[in-house]
């Protein structure tokens, strides 16, 4: 599992913003707004929880 620490800040799905400190490839998604596939998956900051790309508005970069 690739790991690249970064500090992202975006919306997600909820409307409520969050910070990223880390991001990874790993199971696919369909992202329904962009229609296609996504495998990213981004580390809320300070703790082990994970979100796919697929479910944060906005695209991403690391």
């Amino acid at each position: 599992m690739l790991i690249i620490a970064a500090l992202i800040a975006f919306s997600n799905r909820t409307g409520s913003d969050r910070t990223f400190d880390a991001t990874t490839v790993g199971t696919t998604h369909w992202d329904t707004r962009e229609r296609k596939n996504e495998n990213r998956w981004f580390r809320l900051q300070n703790t082990n929880q994970w979100v796919s790309a697929a479910n944060i508005t906005g695209d991403p970069t690391y």
